[in-house]
This record gives C-alpha cells, structure tokens and sequence, in this order.
C-alpha cells in the first residue's frame, strides 16, 4: 500500500479492475476542497450552469419544432411572426448554451488549478520525505519529467471530466427523459443501450 496525500493507494490482483477509476476517484476531494467555501462556492455555481446549459440543449430542437408546426398548421403569409420568433429565440438558445459553457468553464477553472497546485506540492513533500538511498539510486532528471508529465495528466483528466464526462451523461438522462416523454419507455431505452455500446467500444 502506497500513501499518498494522507489518503492510501491500493494496488492488487483484486483490484485490478477498478485501475480505470482509480485516478478519478482520487481526483473528486481535491474538486471539492475543505476549509475552501469560495472554491466550493464556484464548484456549485460551475455545477447549476453546467445543468442550466444542458437544459437549454434539450429545449432548443422544440423551438425549431414550435415552428415549422406554426407554418405547417398557419400557412398565411401574414402569420410569418411566430415562427420567425420562434428562429429567433432558437438562434438564442444556441447562442445561450456557448456563453453558458464558457462562463461555467471560467468559473471552474480556479478550482481545477487549485486542485493541480496542491497535487503537486503533496507530490514535492512527499519525493522530498523520501530516504537517501532512493535519491541516489534513481535518476532525478527521469523523475522531474514524470512528474510534468504525471501534472499535465491530472489536467487532461480533469478537464475531460468537467468538459465532457459529466455534461455528455447528464445530457444523455435528459434526452433519455425527453424521450420517454414524447414516445415510450423503449425509445429512451434503445437510446441508453446505444450509447453505453459506443462507450464500452471506444
């Protein structure tokens, strides 16, 4: 068992299945940091706009759909102001979910690098704790490149996390949710199955 951060590392035959979500698990604490209440506050403010965003997603194929039925079911040319409203706030809408994602994207930021800081400050107290023999015995330069590479790693890793994981699945129970509503239980079902097929083949 390795520490690490005060928090332990097991490695193990046993274990060996959930290597995959090992370094996100031990990712999430530092995304919600103790005694940090404004890095928590932007986290919650990241987390509603992220949901705000996605449910903009989700409304705006309806504004589309509100009017081409209007013209369809109002073919007068005098009755052009609906569905013109209607692209409007469509073109809205997309504009909305782009600066949505932008600001939760700023706002979250400090977060993520707060979190990278401190990784690597537990990561330089803890090669500096170590003993003299695994100095000598080990390449310092070999090392100082790991541990780059290991920081850029974190950064990809939560930036994939935060940027796609977490909206890509949230968006996915509200399409299935939408679904469901409009069809039945095996539309959003086929959906689901799909693109869980997709991730577990990718």
């Amino acid at each position: 068992m390795n520490t690490y951060g005060g928090r332990s590392l097991k490695h193990g035959s046993a274990q060996d299945g959930d290597l995959s979500m090992l370094p996100l698990n031990e990712m999430l604490p530092y995304l919600w940091p103790a005694g940090r209440p404004d890095l928590k506050a932007r986290a919650l403010i990241a987390l509603v706009l992220l949901v705000l965003a996605k449910l903009v997603t989700v409304a705006v194929p309806f504004l589309l759909k509100g009017a081409v039925d209007y013209v369809e079911a109002n073919p007068v040319a005098l009755a052009i102001a609906v569905p013109v409203a209607f692209i409007v706030a469509y073109g809205f809408a997309r504009i909305m979910m782009q600066a949505i994602a932008q600001i939760r994207d700023a706002i979250f930021t400090k977060v993520v690098y707060f979190a990278l800081r401190k990784i690597a400050v537990q990561t330089f107290h803890h090669i500096h704790a170590l003993s003299l023999r695994f100095h000598l015995e080990r390449r310092t330069g070999g090392l100082s490149r790991v541990i780059d590479r290991g920081t850029k790693a974190i950064d990809r890793l939560l930036s994939l996390f935060v940027s796609n994981g977490v909206p890509t699945l949230l968006e996915l129970i509200l399409i299935a949710g939408v679904l469901f509503w409009q069809f039945d239980f095996w539309f959003a079902l086929v959906v689901v199955v799909m693109v869980g097929a997709y991730m577990d083949f990718t």
